[in-house]
């Protein structure tokens, strides 16, 4: 609005135009150029006088406003816990109480917050994210690729939050820790194959010894640990290395194969020769008993009768030793030949 409008065309006293403030312009100037700014004080007064028409009373109604103030301050502390939640009050950052869920309140920022964790829903670390964090050494010196997932609970959200300072890092750091260990204690057909479900076992123990230690109150539910293989730059040589364990497998097996057929024999034919040589020895001593016995009971003939005994005894040696032979009889008086039948001749030709 130009400043002629507010006055008329000009201040009859003043001789000239005046603006919205009462002022006119500076002598010599033209325009806008030349006006005033306007009074701060004058207007803070008028302000002043404006709001006070506002609120009844003077000073009772900035009384009143500061009270409403300060109720809205004291309602900011309201909030609410889900029920899957518990909340957790810090006054001056120092955690002083645990809300349950359902609505509850807390002294207003900035002397206390709260910050709200789910202590009911499964937490999950993914360890091996990059090709650095999932190769691995094993105990036979095979680089093996392999990536896992722990999974835990929280079952004490403040020692959670405020025993570490970074709870899903000391989880993965213990995680990649612990598999390590195993897996370079472990041969690679282990890891791979045979071993798995007793590796994932010895992890999640090892694991919760560790975060009991740091007292950080998650209990763990389960590593889930992905397909194991070998890296890519040592495949040739893991195919070599299979093939070789599955020859001395193959020769091991025909060696216990061999070793199950020969020892039962050997065994069989070593008892054979034991009880053999039990027996003749049996034997031996059975005869050499009855010989003694023999002599014995001659021996006591002999005492009782020695020339009728000692006849025998030549009777009978002289039998063994002409036994078989061919005899001529002659007379002890030299006559001539006794006539004798060659009864052993006559046994021969029949």
């Amino acid at each position: 609005m130009p400043w002629s409008s507010n006055n008329n065309g000009g201040d009859r006293n003043s001789g000239g135009p005046r603006g919205p403030w009462g002022q006119g312009p500076n002598p010599g100037g033209g325009g806008n150029r030349g006006q005033q700014p306007p009074d701060l004080e004058d207007l803070l007064k008028r302000g002043r006088e404006q709001f006070g028409s506002l609120v009844p009373g003077g000073k009772a109604g900035y009384l009143l406003i500061g009270l409403i103030a300060i109720t809205l301050w004291m309602f900011s502390g309201v909030y609410r816990v889900g029920a899957e939640q518990n909340g957790f009050v810090l006054r001056f950052g120092e955690h002083v109480s645990t809300t349950q869920p359902g609505l509850n309140w807390h002294l207003p920022y900035p002397i206390e917050t709260v910050m709200l964790l789910n202590v009911t829903k499964q937490q999950e670390v993914v360890v091996g994210r990059s090709q650095q964090e999932r190769l691995m050494l094993t105990g036979d010196q095979n680089i093996v690729d392999a990536g896992f997932k722990v999974q835990y609970l929280i079952t004490d959200g403040a020692k959670y939050l405020f025993n570490v300072s970074d709870p899903e890092k000391v989880i993965k750091s213990t995680a990649e820790s612990v598999i390590r260990e195993l897996v370079g204690k472990s041969e690679f057909l282990v890891v791979t194959s045979t071993g798995r479900d007793q590796l994932q076992i010895d992890v999640k123990a090892d694991m919760q010894n560790i975060l009991d230690i740091y007292d950080m109150g998650v209990t763990l539910t389960g590593i889930n640990l992905g397909k194991v293989n070998p890296h890519p730059d040592a495949v040739a040589a893991a195919i070599e290395v299979e093939s070789a364990r599955a020859e001395r497998d193959k020769l091991k097996n025909e060696a216990e194969a061999y070793a199950n057929k020969i020892v039962p024999e050997a065994e069989g034919k070593a008892s054979r020769i034991i009880a053999e040589a039990e027996a003749f020895k049996q034997q031996t001593i059975a005869e050499a008993e009855g010989q003694a016995q023999r002599f014995i009971s001659v021996y006591e003939e002999y005492r009782l009768a020695p020339d009728v005994t000692r006849q025998r005894i030549f009777l009978e040696t002289m039998e063994e030793v002409l036994d078989g032979t061919d005899k001529i009889i002659l007379d002890d008086k030299g006559d001539g030949v006794v006539p004798y039948l060659p009864i052993n001749e006559l046994k021969k030709s029949n």
